[in-house]
């Protein structure tokens, strides 16, 4: 009795038993941690290429003709906090992915590790490749500060000096100046160097 021959992996110059869809255990599992696609960063699920992707994305978002951007229709991400802002969503490979993140894929290619995809409409809903633009995490909070999106502000010696007298609630105080209410007690407490000028010790 012929013993069946066992299937080896697809990929060249591997030889190594056949695990699943066509590739060994250990081409297989990165396949699956690459999203789907051998060596690439696309797909929500085992099948889904780059090109379904594509095609899944382009029915969430519609043109807004006045600013050019890319509306995102989907599902949206809401953080917590005060000074969050909402930003579009998909899932991909059953993990959630900021769909401003997806475009940039999809339309331009991958993003390295560390990498933030940034707008230059200051339109977090934008999912236009030609609004977006790779940068770092300096890169990001700067974008923040310039466009008024940071949960801190620079306190004067002055304002320090009325925040530290006054009797109200460390919470009524930062709602009513927009401040952390981490800054205001450390304010409070002398704690905080980059908030304002520290008295005289």
């Amino acid at each position: 009795m012929n013993k069946r021959k066992k299937s080896i992996c697809t990929v060249d110059g591997c030889g190594k038993i056949l695990e699943g869809r066509g590739l060994c255990k250990n081409h297989y599992e990165r396949w699956r941690r690459k999203n789907g696609i051998l060596g690439g960063p696309f797909a929500t699920n085992r099948t889904e290429t780059k090109e379904l992707l594509k095609e899944r994305f382009d029915k969430k978002w519609e043109l807004h003709n006045a600013s050019g951007c890319w509306m995102w229709n989907g599902t949206r991400h809401t953080p917590n906090g005060a000074y969050a802002y909402q930003s579009g969503e998909m899932v991909v490979l059953n993990r959630k992915v900021r769909a401003h993140r997806v475009a940039w894929m999809v339309y331009r290619g991958p993003i390295d590790a560390g990498q933030f995809v940034l707008h230059k409409c200051d339109n977090p809903l934008c999912v236009n490749p030609d609004h977006l633009y790779l940068g770092s995490h300096a890169d990001n909070m700067r974008d923040m500060a310039v466009r008024g999106r940071t949960h801190w502000k620079k306190v004067s010696s002055e304002l320090a000096a009325e925040i530290r007298a006054s009797t109200e609630s460390t919470y009524k105080i930062a709602k009513r100046l927009g401040l952390n209410k981490k800054s205001v007690q450390a304010i409070r407490d002398f704690s905080s160097k980059k908030h304002y000028d520290q008295p005289p010790r």
